[in-house]
């Protein structure tokens, strides 16, 4: 499956980017694309966290497809392992 979102519509106004701002946030089930895991790393990483870890299991090819759009557009460091 193709990553489809456009991960702009991920970018909070000030207020709510507070919420991640400089925290390590661990997202586990974020592989699925277009799951609710799959959005909080988005929000997470287009919006001040430090470091995203993300954690997926079946969805191997989503999950990584996550990684690299995030840490190319976001320019976030996310973490990726298969388990």
């Amino acid at each position: 499956m193709a990553f489809t979102p456009d991960i702009e519509k991920f970018h909070f106004d000030d207020d709510l980017a507070k919420a991640f701002a400089g925290r390590r946030v661990l997202i586990t089930g974020a592989g699925r694309d277009g799951g609710i895991g799959h959005a909080l790393g988005l929000a997470a990483a287009m919006n001040g966290a430090e470091v995203v870890g993300v954690h997926f299991h079946s969805s191997y090819r989503d999950g990584f497809d996550l990684v690299a759009a995030t840490t190319l557009k976001a320019s976030k460091r996310l973490r990726c392992r298969r388990t």
